[in-house]
């Protein structure tokens, strides 16, 4: 493949650093991808079976080790495939910690693979977790059937579970059958420990992980000095369909968009303002006035040494943006549990007064609650959450009260908020949590229908529903003692620095995000964190997702349209109407559509009833375009993660 010239990586990922290449393997209908010597996207006949099969070293904050593979062979015949490699890791911190690994992977024929490795320790090894991880993807999976053998020799007749469940739905694994199509059997068969499995739909993984070793088994452990140990993992598959090859990525060349019926509004756009802001950037002032949010989020932390002064910045700042701006001003109050709530809580009140602070909703969430709790594991100690919100409803009678986490909607699964006694409810995203590549970042999307179904189900469907922040990056990370630290700007799971933010990219990932929770109703959405690394800009740049940003705030509250599109794995469409955008000779409003392509190739489309149809913006290669053209016989071709702005006729 031709290399990618470093503007163009720059621009789309916000880095030089390239993707990472996959080299396609096949043995009859069986085919995988090769990546960074992992199995990626292990499909039979067209049809995605496991999402993928990698060795995970994890250190003991859950950071993901990078793997340094040498001695790559690799082996093709008419019937299989053969990989055999060696590998290490060493803790940059600590040389100590190091660990080598001789792998292979082997397939015999399009029924019949295996992935195995031995690992040995060069010193007692400190680790969350070292073994395999298998991920099923969501097609074919939620709500189907499984069979589940277990390690004691028992067999289980089971689903895959429809809402995202808080715990585990496979305990003591030894092997899971699914059925991806009628007809079609998978069997993956896991030896060398003891496995359990996880719905990574709480963290926005578009998966099912099965993993090694149960959380509920303390950690981090030690894996001894100098002492081997393998694993494998070994897939079989039956096909019953008589030679029938039908594939979910068949599909049509190009894709067709036709747009919908109403479907509901828009959310308010929401930006985070911490104290630590710097007040005499202009530049700040101005870019959070050209995004013009529905929602100031004010972040308030006494942990994190947050005080009258921090609140006094925080109205300060809020000053500074001016009059004419309209937002809802909330304070996100992480609680400290050190002392009675209401002591904590008269102490806010008596600050907010002092300094002149005015807020319209009072958010709050335990500051333990930051960090999670695993199924199995101690709850730490901490006044009910029913003790928190009736002290805030005492002494803060006339504001909105908030409840759920400032994390993930994995943490507020486990810890469910008593909704009698709040007004609204809120939690996070982050696509980075278990894996940062580009395919595994852009297949968080999928699972957005599923978290916000399953949050629905929790808070019931009147309760006002918020999303603070939906990011790539990791805000905070409750699963360790810090976020991991990413200088050289790498594609780097559970860190607040993901280089993808000032590119391209991460455009088209948010209309992604806004497209996949249209299907319920979410009151506002948080898209920044202003003068940090989840800013949409920096000193010196406008990133493209400023640009989406801006036009989605615009939209806030608006009615918004479905969009019937072939290929929702290759595009992502979002439609609605503007308050002064293009109107018919009779007044009716022209709905705006964003559209991304969701890929590293170029992808083109066919926009449906396109009479009169207008691009007004592009984000793509060549730059940030706002020029007004009209567009062509309704084919649109979009490239590399490019997004656009289209008005369409009626």
């Amino acid at each position: 493949m031709p290399r990618t010239p470093e503007s163009l990586l720059v621009r789309r990922f916000g880095t030089t650093e390239p993707p990472v290449e996959a080299r396609r393997l096949c043995a009859g209908r069986l085919e995988a991808d090769l990546a960074d010597g992992q199995l990626r996207s292990i499909r039979y006949g067209g049809i995605e079976i496991i999402r993928g099969i990698s060795y995970v070293i994890r250190d003991k904050d859950w950071g993901s080790y990078t793997l340094n593979s040498s001695e790559l062979h690799v082996t093709e015949t008419r019937g299989g495939f053969f990989v055999r490699y060696e590998a290490s890791c060493v803790d940059t911190e600590n040389s100590e910690q190091a660990i080598n690994l001789s792998v292979r992977i082997e397939c015999f024929n399009e029924h019949d693979l295996i992935f195995e490795v031995t690992a040995c320790p060069v010193k007692d090894f400190v680790t969350a977790r070292c073994g395999f991880t298998i991920l099923h993807p969501l097609n074919g999976t939620v709500g189907q059937p499984a069979l589940v053998n277990h390690a004691d020799g028992s067999e289980e007749k089971t689903y895959f579970s429809d809402l995202i469940e808080p715990w585990q739905p496979f305990k003591n694994v030894r092997a899971i059958t699914h059925y991806p199509k009628d007809g079609l059997c998978v069997s993956c068969r896991m030896e060398g420990d003891v496995f359990e499995t996880e719905d990574q739909r709480a963290w926005s993984d578009a998966s099912f992980k099965t993993y090694v070793r149960p959380l509920a088994l303390p950690w981090p452990y030690i894996l001894p000095e100098k002492k081997p140990f393998k694993q494998s993992v070994r897939l079989r598959i039956r096909d019953e369909r008589n030679g029938i090859k039908e594939g979910e990525d068949q599909s049509l060349s190009p894709a067709t968009l036709k747009l919908g019926p109403p479907i509901g509004r828009m959310p308010d756009i929401g930006l985070i303002l911490t104290p630590e802001v710097a007040l005499s950037q202009q530049m700040t002032r101005e870019r959070i006035r050209e995004i013009n949010p529905r929602l100031l989020l004010l972040h308030y932390d006494p942990a994190a040494g947050h005080d009258r002064a921090a609140l006094q910045r925080l109205k300060t700042l809020t000053d500074h943006l001016g009059d004419d701006l309209s937002f809802h001003k909330r304070l996100e109050f992480a609680v400290p549990i050190d002392e009675a709530p209401q002591i904590v809580i008269t102490r806010l009140r008596a600050d907010l007064d002092a300094t002149g602070l005015k807020i319209d909703s009072l958010m709050l969430c335990p500051d333990v609650d930051r960090q999670s709790t695993p199924p199995g594991s101690a709850w730490p100690a901490c006044p009910s959450l029913e003790t928190i919100y009736a002290a805030a409803r005492t002494i803060f009678p006339d504001l909105l009260l908030g409840g759920g986490m400032m994390s993930y909607f994995t943490e507020l699964n486990r810890k469910r908020p008593p909704r009698e006694l709040l007004d609204f409810v809120a939690h996070g995203t982050s696509a980075i949590v278990h894996a940062a590549d580009d395919l595994s970042v852009m297949q968080t999307l999928q699972t957005l229908p599923d978290i916000t179904r399953s949050t629905r189900q929790i808070i019931g469907v009147s309760m006002p529903y918020h999303i603070a922040p939906a990011s790539i990056a990791m805000r905070q990370n409750p699963y360790g003692a810090r976020l991991i630290p990413n200088p050289a700007r790498h594609r780097q799971p559970m860190t607040d620095r993901d280089p993808r933010q000032a590119g391209t990219f991460a455009a088209a990932w948010q209309v992604g995000y806004f497209a996949g929770i249209a299907s319920e109703t979410v009151e506002s959405v948080t898209v920044g964190i202003v003068d940090t690394p989840m800013s949409l800009w920096d000193r010196e740049t406008i990133f493209p997702i400023h640009h989406t940003s801006r036009v989605l705030s615009e939209a806030s509250g608006r009615t918004s349209y479905a969009c019937q599109l072939d290929n929702s794995h290759i595009f992502s469409a979002l439609a609605f109407e503007k308050p002064y955008g293009a109107r018919r000779a009779d007044g009716v409003s022209c709905p705006h559509l964003l559209l991304s392509n969701l890929t590293d190739e170029p992808q083109e489309l066919i926009i449906d009833d396109h009479r009169e149809a207008r691009i007004i913006m592009r984000l793509d290669d060549e730059g940030d375009d706002f020029s007004e053209r009209p567009l062509r016989d309704g084919y649109v071709t979009l490239s590399p993660y490019a997004t656009m702005l289209v008005v369409l006729g009626l």
